[in-house]
């Protein structure tokens, strides 16, 4: 069975914008609940479970070693002192929220319970124990052939 992972945490985050009287009007009158409900109804007829997903931490927990000995100095990097990772912030969080959905163990690989995150092209990159730099988000550092690999933004 397929899961469907519901984030509406992000639509209670549209009410402290503030674009405007007209816009702010509309988007403060937005049914959310019904809006998640029927998220979650929709999931249900395609067949999937819909689950809902505690994204605290997920953008400063790094997605390889679990450590939250992380940094982020620019907005869309993180960093993990621990292991050398030097990722996509999105991608780190993403594959975080994932990995809570499907409840398995921070150092599987997510190919292995079916689950597929959309991964940008980005020049991330590891940190040998000789100082050597190497690419990351390669399908090989995850196990998987290139036929296997989660599809690119």
């Amino acid at each position: 069975m397929d899961h469907f992972v519901n984030r509406t945490d992000e639509l209670d985050r549209l009410r402290t914008l503030f674009e405007g009287r007209y816009v702010n009007d509309k988007v403060h009158k937005m049914p959310y609940a019904k809006l998640a409900n029927i998220l979650t109804y929709k999931a249900h007829l395609d067949g999937r479970v819909c689950l809902p997903v505690n994204e605290y931490d997920t953008s400063v927990t790094c997605w390889r070693c679990g450590s939250q000995n992380t940094s982020r100095e620019v907005q869309g990097r993180v960093e993990c002192h621990d292991c050398g990772l030097d990722d996509n912030g999105d991608k780190n969080g993403a594959s975080n929220i994932a990995k809570r959905a499907v409840g398995k163990d921070i150092q599987s690989p997510l190919s292995t319970v079916g689950a597929v995150v959309a991964q940008p092209e980005t020049q991330v990159r590891l940190k040998g124990p000789n100082g050597e730099i190497e690419p990351a988000n390669s399908p090989s550092d995850v196990g998987l052939s290139l036929s296997e690999g989660s599809p690119r933004l």
